[in-house]
């Protein structure tokens, strides 16, 4: 970090600090990754797929909305490829150290690398068992906050490769910040629309007018 001069000098005094705005721009530490995948052969093949399960549909993720993708992955044919319930596996992951959860009872990997390595070295099928999965999933939970509901279903129908459907939930995202004034973030959202792809044109249109009054 020092050699690639994030870690600085303060103009005042002797103290140093960790300019963490540059952090995004230095490549993976090899021997960090390689840290995570020793932690990760450590946990068992049934054990594995869980915590990939985990990583998969992301942070902050309760145990209700893990049993219930899991109950679409079954739905789907895919008991095999996740053999322990719900909540044995998450209990084990806790007990590991691998990750944690908080007081509102949502789970977090300990080191976002673990999560990050458990994610690329996922299998194709795999990915797509457990998106397609997680979209049937946030369609319908009515017990999850409806801004958690959403972004969530956006989140899994991108990576499923469901643009259609990526494109309107983007836009109800933008709508719910416009309405609060959260006009930044709504401006982020528009943009999300046009950045995806085989967009019509009146959609296009549509996310040009909102991210033009947002700017404004």
């Amino acid at each position: 970090l020092r050699r690639e001069g994030l870690v600085r000098r303060s103009l005042k005094g002797e103290s140093w600090y960790l300019a963490t705005e540059e952090l995004d721009r230095i490549p993976d530490l090899p021997l960090v990754e390689w840290l995570a995948r020793s932690e990760i052969d450590g946990l068992g093949q049934a054990l594995q797929r869980h915590a990939r399960l985990l990583a998969l549909i992301g942070d902050q993720a309760t145990d209700a909305e893990i049993e219930g993708i899991l109950r679409w992955i079954g739905e789907d044919g895919g008991d095999a490829e996740l053999p322990l319930d719900a909540r044995v596996g998450t209990q084990r992951l806790l007990s590991a150290g691998v990750i944690r959860r908080d007081s509102q009872g949502r789970h977090a990997y300990r080191h976002a690398i673990f999560g990050q390595t458990l994610v690329r070295d996922a299998p194709e099928d795999f990915r797509a068992l457990v998106h397609l999965a997680a979209v049937r999933y946030y369609r319908s939970a009515d017990v999850l906050d409806e801004g958690r509901r959403l972004s969530q279903l956006a989140v899994h129908a991108a990576a499923a490769g469901l643009a259609e459907e990526v494109a309107g939930v983007f836009f109800m995202l933008a709508e719910r910040a416009r309405a609060w004034h959260a006009y930044v973030n709504a401006e982020r959202l528009y943009t999300r629309v046009l950045e995806l792809p085989g967009l019509s044109s009146a959609d296009r249109a549509a996310a040009h007018r909102g991210r033009g009054l947002m700017r404004c």
